[in-house]
C-alpha cells in the first residue's frame, strides 16, 4: 500500500530510556524490536512490543497526544503521517482497515478499564 511513499519512510534506533518521538512529531511508527511506551503528560499510557503500530490516528487528522519513550533498546520504522494519509486516500480499503484497527484498540482499552473497575457502563 505505501510503496509509492516508501522513500519518505525512515528508520530509527533508540536506546533504553530515550525519547523516540516527540509529541509534536506527526508520524506512524511500526515497532520492529524492543519495547516502547507512549506517554502523555508524564504518564505512561501503555507498553508496546512488536509487532506494534503507534500513530495511526495521526494519519487521519487527530492531534498528537503522546511522545514515545524506549523502555528497551528499540528499532522502528517511521512513516510521515501525511504520506500515510495520502495512501489512505488512494486506497479506501486501507482506510477501513485503519478504522478497524483503531476500533480494536478502543475496545481493548474498554475491557482493561472494566477489569480494573474504572470503566463506565
Amino acid at each position: 500500500m505505501l510503496r509509492r511513499g516508501a522513500p519518505r519512510a525512515g528508520s530509527a534506533r533508540v536506546r533504553r530510556g530515550h525519547r523516540g518521538m516527540a509529541r509534536r512529531d506527526a508520524a506512524l511508527v511500526v515497532l520492529v524490536t524492543g519495547r516502547i511506551e507512549p506517554a502523555g503528560d508524564g504518564l505512561v499510557i501503555r507498553s508496546l512490543v512488536p509487532p506494534a503500530v503507534a500513530g495511526v490516528s495521526l494519519a487521519v487528522g487527530a492531534p498528537p497526544s503522546a511522545a514515545l519513550r524506549a523502555a528497551e533498546d528499540s528499532a522502528f520504522v517511521v512513516l510521515p503521517a501525511a504520506a500515510v494519509a495520502a495512501a489512505l486516500r488512494r486506497h479506501p480499503e486501507a482506510a477501513l482497515a485503519a478504522i478497524a484497527h483503531l476500533a480494536g484498540r478502543l475496545a481493548g482499552l474498554g475491557r482493561r478499564s472494566s477489569r480494573s473497575g474504572t470503566g463506565r457502563t
